[in-house]
């Protein structure tokens, strides 16, 4: 039971940093047009990452596959990225 709950715990944690992600990419300008970008640089088609809605049921699921499959522009954008935003302590 405790490692159910260290699951159900872990993976809280990973869908409320994903959210933030998300929301941050939609919310500030010059992230999104980085992510843009970086997109284009790597040859791949621009999309935008999915935001969670809690009205549609499988909204989350929506929001965690995009932003899996983008995982590497994110991680990309993150590291390259002199934003305050994307500090994830306390949030």
């Amino acid at each position: 039971m405790d490692y159910l709950k260290q699951n159900i715990t872990q993976l809280k944690e990973v869908h409320h940093k994903i959210s933030w992600i998300v929301r941050i990419m939609h919310q500030s300008p010059t992230v999104k047009e980085e992510f843009c970008t970086c997109q284009k640089n790597l040859g791949l088609p621009v999309k935008t990452l999915i935001q969670e809605c809690t009205t549609q049921w499988n909204s989350m699921f929506l929001m965690l596959e995009s932003a899996l499959k983008r995982k590497d522009v994110i991680t990309l954008v993150m590291a390259h990225s002199s934003l305050d935003e994307f500090t994830l302590t306390g949030k």
